[in-house]
């Protein structure tokens, strides 16, 4: 008996899910830009906020109590929105550097997205990176056969995730609306499994 709604849209992200397994372009360009104010950041507190823009990301590492504590002591004040701008500037190329490093797509990642497409289903890609290092997975994954239909990052939305406004843009892009859609007659009906 067929499912009582068509999957017509799968949403990925990029860093730990398609490519660079493990996540570790994130967490080492956060972990080096702490270092260079002379504040420890442990690479599990640098992944915890895997997937946000990179502002957030930096605001939940300085929130971390401990850092929070190493940042007082060595600027004898709390962070401020000013210390977050300019920590995402330095960020910015080591983030570069470190997806760069870390491009590798992640094992089976062509067979998912080709046993999706064959089902007739659409494949968009949604990033918590900035457009430049965004620009880098794309093109590495091309390289590798991993063409999205569609990408959006984080800075390109009002708000990042958890915000559901690049999906929203990833429906809009590819024509995918309703979130909900029922089988029709015809399709629960014929034997194929082709999906609209």
């Amino acid at each position: 008996m067929p499912q009582p709604h068509a999957i017509r849209l799968v949403v990925f992200d990029w860093a730990g899910t398609t490519i660079d397994f493990g996540s570790c372009a994130p967490a080492e360009a956060f972990v080096r830009v702490f270092a260079a104010r002379g504040i420890t950041a442990t690479i599990s507190q640098a992944r915890r906020p895997m997937g946000l823009h990179k502002k957030d990301h930096l605001r939940v590492i300085l929130n971390v109590p401990e850092i929070a504590a190493e940042w007082r002591a060595i600027h004898n004040r709390d962070w401020c929105e000013a210390d977050v701008e300019e920590l995402y500037r330095q960020v910015i190329p080591m983030q570069i550097e470190a997806v760069e490093a870390c491009s590798t797509l992640i094992s089976g990642t062509n067979e998912c997205v080709t046993a999706l497409r064959q089902r007739g289903i659409k494949i968009a890609a949604t990033t918590g990176y900035f457009r430049e290092a965004a620009e880098v997975c794309y093109t590495a994954s091309r390289a590798q056969g991993y063409i999205p239909d569609y990408c959006i990052c984080a800075d390109e939305v009002p708000a990042g995730r958890p915000a559901p406004w690049m999906i929203y843009r990833c429906m809009e892009a590819l024509g995918v609306y309703p979130p909900p859609r029922p089988w029709s007659k015809s399709v629960t009906q014929s034997s194929t499994s082709r999906m609209d």
